[in-house]
């Protein structure tokens, strides 16, 4: 029975750091479950014999706590990460849907526009520019900085100047620092 509940307790308690965790940080759980289950029963089983009943009742005790504050920080780590690639995910996705648009105008026209705001509105290609989510080094923003290079204030890029002919029309993230794979911003 104390089995039983330790282990329930053990599951409960490391529960919450499920959420939004990748299939190693639940490999550990179940093995640190696991770990618990076999400590535990061989804990009882002394017990039970009679052997050492105060020890193997603390080590039955303190078994699944020391696990819980071993692994939850873990679980933690591997949330932050995937909070971070959904945020980077989000922003590629608005990035191309931009691209898309810029296209569009450009297939229509046979020149790219001087302003962004051409693209957005009622019967336009975006409702809105979206959100670039470039966490953790600026806040989340739909502000365009036009120029001739990114100045990494962060949200987005527009190369609107004409005169330039390698670069007029192009869109970027406008951040120079690396993503969660080590590939700077304003190079995508």
């Amino acid at each position: 029975m104390v089995l039983f509940l330790s282990v329930l307790l053990y599951l409960t308690l490391t529960g919450a750091a499920f959420d939004n965790v990748s299939d190693s940080t639940l490999k550990l759980f179940m093995f640190f479950s696991a770990a618990s289950v076999a400590v535990g029963w061989v804990c009882l089983k002394k017990i039970k014999d009679n052997k050492w009943p105060i020890l193997s009742f603390g080590i039955l005790l303190a078994v699944p706590i020391v696990f819980v504050l071993v692994a939850v920080p873990y679980g933690k780590r591997s949330s932050v990460a995937t909070a971070e690639a959904v945020a980077e995910g989000y922003t590629k996705g608005n990035l191309a849907s931009m691209r898309s648009a810029l296209q569009e105008y450009y297939l229509k026209n046979n020149n790219f526009p001087d302003s962004l705001s051409v693209l957005t509105g009622v019967g336009k290609p975006l409702k809105a520019i979206p959100t670039a989510k470039i966490r953790p080094f600026h806040p989340d923003s739909s502000e365009v900085y036009y120029g001739t290079a990114p100045n990494d204030s962060g949200g987005w890029f527009y190369a609107n100047d004409p005169t330039d002919k390698v670069h007029f029309g192009d869109f970027f993230v406008n951040c120079t620092h690396k993503d969660i794979h080590g590939q700077s911003w304003s190079t995508y």
